[in-house]
């Protein structure tokens, strides 16, 4: 699958919107990441929170992206926080 990415904004939340990495709530009011770009299917846009969108940029690599697992994702950040 490829990716190509074709804009990113940080917006704040004018209503609830789940977070594509942990799955998580980006609540009301949070500033949060929005990607946008289309794979070889469709359009797609993928909404994180800061923190989440800041670890996928340190850390993924394209293939990451193919089998990213929210549940891996968010035990990966309880992990984080406890060190």
């Amino acid at each position: 699958m490829s990716w190509r990415h074709l804009s990113e904004k940080r917006p704040t939340a004018k209503r609830e919107h789940s977070c594509f990495c942990c799955g998580l709530m980006i609540t009301v009011g949070e500033k949060y990441r929005k990607r946008a770009g289309a794979d070889d299917d469709r359009l797609l846009t993928m909404r994180m929170h800061e923190r989440c969108a800041a670890i996928t940029d340190a850390e993924y690599e394209q293939d990451d992206w193919e089998c990213h697992d929210v549940a891996e994702f968010r035990e990966s950040l309880s992990r984080k926080a406890t060190t």
